[in-house]
C-alpha cells in the first residue's frame, strides 16, 4: 500500500493490528478530510469509524476521495491493548504528527454518528 502526503488536511489513524502497518515501521492506515482545513478559524472536525471503514468530515461535510475518504478497514477496529490519540499518532514506539492548534470539546461515541447527526452537530456549533 503506497500513501501520499495531504497537506493541510486532517487525517484519521485506524489500525486493525493496534501497530505499525505491516511491512512499515508505523501504522499509515488513515482517512483524509478529502478538503484542506481553514487556518486560524475554528472547524469541526469529526471522525467516524464502523468497523468497516473510516471517514473524516469537516464542519459537518463528508468529501469524498477515493482511497482515503472513506478508507477501507477490512477486519474491523483492533480490540486489544493499544494506545489511543487525539492530535498526534505514534509511528514506531515515538509520537509525531502532532496536530497544530488548538482543541475544544472533544467528543467520543460508543457508535459512528452517521452524516446527519454530524451535520446537525456543525449547525449547531455554528458552522
Amino acid at each position: 500500500m503506497k500513501r501520499f502526503p495531504t497537506k493541510d488536511e486532517v487525517h484519521g489513524h485506524v489500525s486493525n493490528v493496534g501497530g505499525p502497518t505491516a511491512g512499515h515501521p508505523f501504522c499509515i492506515t488513515y482517512s483524509s478530510s478529502g478538503t484542506t482545513v481553514p487556518l486560524k478559524q475554528w472547524t469541526l472536525i469529526a471522525m467516524t469509524c464502523d468497523g468497516k471503514a473510516s471517514r473524516v468530515y469537516v464542519d459537518g461535510k463528508f468529501v469524498a476521495e477515493e482511497g482515503y475518504n472513506p478508507y477501507p478497514l477490512s477486519g474491523g477496529l483492533y480490540n486489544g491493548d493499544g494506545d489511543f490519540t487525539v492530535g498526534a499518532v505514534d509511528r514506531g514506539g515515538e509520537i509525531g504528527n502532532y496536530f497544530n492548534g488548538e482543541l475544544d470539546d472533544l467528543s467520543i461515541y460508543s457508535r459512528a454518528l452517521t452524516g446527519q447527526e454530524l451535520l446537525y452537530l456543525a449547525k449547531k456549533a455554528g458552522r
